[in-house]
C-alpha cells in the first residue's frame, strides 16, 4: 500500500504472515516494514515477530524477533 503515489516522494508499507510448511508445528511469524523513498534515495525498515511465546523467569517474549533496514540510492 502506498501512502503517497508521486515519483518523487512515496511511503510503502507492508504487513504478511509466513509460516515454515515444511515442519509441521511451526507457528506462524508477522511481519511489517515501511520505507520512505525520496527522488533517487530510500530508506527501508522491516522486522519479523513469531507468534510462539517463551517463558523467562516470569516474563513471555516472542521466541524469534527480527530487524533490517537498508538504504539505496539509484543512479
Amino acid at each position: 500500500m502506498k501512502l503517497f503515489n508521486p515519483k518523487a516522494f512515496n511511503i510503502p508499507l507492508r504487513a504478511g504472515l509466513m509460516k515454515n510448511l515444511a515442519e509441521k508445528d511451526s507457528k506462524p511469524a508477522f511481519t511489517f516494514g515501511t520505507g520512505l523513498n525520496l527522488l533517487y534515495m530510500h530508506l527501508d525498515v522491516s522486522g519479523v515477530v513469531s507468534s510462539e511465546r517463551t517463558r523467562i523467569d516470569d516474563s513471555e517474549f516472542p521466541t524469534k524477533v527480527g530487524l533490517a533496514g537498508s538504504f539505496g540510492l539509484l543512479f
